[in-house]
């Protein structure tokens, strides 16, 4: 809306002033006003917040930038980098400096449709060839921009998962501050991992095969959707990223074929 009203170079100055003074003011609001409530109501209650802030806290301004740069949403980010105490002021608003050129592309296609609803009766004549560019320009853009923020964030989950391979945090918080932003992500993976989970609560003996006549010693699930072996008299169906982990334990008996990862 900032390019379509005032154009591009004065609706770029007016974004990037906006945005890292609205970033600043919700930091310091935080930190002022609601630090020790998030610490005692909301971060402080979650695993995965906490295992976030050690990520970050490990890896420094870097990660900081990167999570900027992610597709992910302005305000909680706001809101989650003020909850960590390790994240300086400085620092946050260096990343948002820094992530200017990217927030810079939608200043630059709202700029461009204004020559998509000019209908000619202004000073100069519409001109056919100029709106395709346009259009050719906006499509350019966008691809820019999504291209930029799921590389950004491909790269952001693996620099988290290369902290606990490297002993830098426990591999559980690596995962754990992975799962969070894959949660709140706008390009999140939404496995279905979820929906698999709630399954569970109301499954009944049907959708197993067994192995045995009677049907007391469920193996495996088959329905659609639902992966897991029998453990201990219990179908177990905790996912973790690592095919190698399932092969290494179940691959001998043949059962890991077709199975993305588990965890027994």
């Amino acid at each position: 809306m900032i390019g379509y009203t005032f154009g591009l170079w004065p609706g770029a100055l007016l974004s990037v002033a906006a945005s890292i003074t609205g970033a600043g003011v919700a930091f310091l609001s935080v930190r002022t006003f609601f630090l020790k409530w998030m610490q005692q109501f909301g971060s402080g209650k979650s695993d995965k917040w906490e295992a976030f802030s050690h990520v970050v806290k490990a890896k420094g301004t870097i990660l900081i930038i990167m999570i900027r740069w992610c597709p992910f949403p302005w305000a909680l980010g706001n809101g989650l980098f003020a909850s960590i105490e390790s994240v300086s002021f400085p620092s946050f608003m260096l990343a948002n400096l820094l992530l200017q050129p990217r927030l810079l592309v939608p200043v630059f296609i709202g700029s461009r449709l204004v020559s998509l609803v000019d209908d000619g009766t202004h000073d100069k004549p519409a001109d056919p060839l100029a709106k395709w560019i346009n259009v050719a320009s906006i499509l350019v853009g966008l691809s820019v921009s999504i291209g930029t923020g799921w590389f950004i964030y491909r790269a952001t989950l693996q620099q988290m998962r290369d902290l606990g391979y490297q002993g830098v945090v426990s591999p559980e918080e690596a995962e754990e501050a992975r799962d969070l932003l894959e949660e709140n992500a706008l390009l999140g993976d939404f496995s279905g991992d979820d929906d698999d989970d709630d399954a569970d609560d109301d499954q009944e003996d049907g959708g197993y095969e067994y192995d045995d006549e009677e049907g007391a010693n469920p193996l495996r699930s088959v329905k659609p959707g639902q992966r897991g072996f029998n453990v201990g008299g219990e179908l177990e169906r905790d996912v973790d990223r690592e095919p190698s982990v399932t092969k290494g334990l179940v691959g001998k008996a043949g059962l890991a074929n077709g199975i993305r990862s588990g965890r027994l």
